[in-house]
């Protein structure tokens, strides 16, 4: 799952009045995020840190990753499908790599085509990249510009990420928690989002129920300049096309059935033993179909049961596709304790 958080200030460092947040902090309340290793980077103005679940390049991978002299920093939480294909072009433009993940090609995806590589990325994902190029481009003391922060959020936001704003700062995390646990910055209600919650359910991005702190909306982009904060939307699902009337109800299941095949073969890349969620229903059962069809070996599937309530209970359903798919098979069962729970919920 991973975790990644930081800061950076927007002004410089003799006007700014706040305490440096501190990032280990930060990272220990997303710890449960990423198990298997942690790491940070702190620079003058600005820090970057993560919590790790290594499912790619188990080796090399460490994070924050920094380009060869140093100039841009990373952090990433998520994968990036079509990583390999992304490097073997960048390697014909003369990149050489130091580790084999996704990490690395997309650092090197943003020295190449600088913001444009968001495009280019197919995944879900949330990052964050410091950029000190900038601040090496002025003749004098004077006109030198400062590093600049990216903080860019997947399409459709299956990552999540959230950040802090006042005068003198901006402090980002995968987790709201991480935010508040690092620095000066003091949890305060925002009332004007309860209506909005009891009518969906939840906040809608941008706001979460703390004043100052924003959820960055899917498929969106906070770029920190000079000390100017902008947001911009980087990415637009495609319009809806008229349907081809020429093509068959065949052609068109075909198709469909090519784009979902394609949709899993390019999430079975892992250095890790891959498995599936398995409700019995027709999304869950459909993804083993193709894992089935793709996989050398049985799939791995799990799925769970609730002892107190049997409407929820669907592990007969999920065993009947297993054994129609003859995967290996888990079952869990689930006894939550309600009552138990409620004073730990609120």
């Amino acid at each position: 799952m991973c975790g990644i958080c930081g800061w950076m200030e927007l002004r410089s460092r003799r006007h700014s009045r706040s305490v440096r947040p501190n990032v280990k902090a930060m990272t220990e309340t997303i710890e449960h995020r990423g198990p298997d290793d942690w790491g940070k980077t702190e620079f003058n103005d600005a820090a970057l840190a993560m919590t790790r679940l290594s499912i790619i390049d188990l080796g090399s991978g460490h994070q924050p990753i920094a380009n060869d002299d140093a100039t841009c920093w990373i952090v990433f939480n998520g994968e990036v499908y079509n990583f390999l294909d992304l490097r073997k072009e960048l390697q014909g433009k003369g990149y050489h790599f130091k580790t084999q993940s996704d990490t690395e090609v997309i650092l090197r995806a943003y020295e190449e085509w600088g913001d444009d590589c968001l495009n280019r990325l197919r995944g879900m994902f949330a990052l964050a990249i410091y950029d000190s190029r900038s601040a090496n481009d002025g003749v004098t003391e004077s006109c030198r510009r400062r590093p600049r922060l990216l903080l860019v959020r997947d399409g459709v936001g299956k990552k999540p990420l959230y950040y802090y704003r006042d005068e003198d700062r901006i402090i980002f995390g995968s987790e709201i928690k991480a935010i508040l646990a690092g620095s000066s910055v003091r949890p305060q209600m925002r009332p004007s989002v309860l209506p909005l919650y009891l009518t969906y359910g939840y906040v809608p991005a941008p706001y979460t129920f703390f004043e100052n702190i924003f959820e960055l909306p899917p498929a969106n982009k906070l770029v920190v300049e000079n000390g100017d904060v902008r947001i911009e939307r980087y990415w637009e699902p495609p319009a809806q096309t008229v349907p081809d009337r020429t093509l068959s109800e065949k052609q068109y299941v075909d198709r469909l059935r090519d784009l979902f095949e394609e949709a899993v073969r390019i999430r079975l890349v892992s250095d890790v033993p891959l498995g599936a969620f398995l409700s019995g229903g027709v999304d869950s059962a459909a993804v083993v179909a193709f894992m089935t069809r793709i996989m050398k070996e049985p799939v791995q599937t799990f799925a769970i049961g609730f002892t107190d309530e049997p409407s929820f209970n669907e592990l007969e359903h999920a065993r009947t596709v297993a054994n129609h798919f003859k995967s290996h098979h888990h079952e869990f069962m689930v006894d939550p304790n309600t009552i138990d729970l409620v004073r730990k919920l609120v």
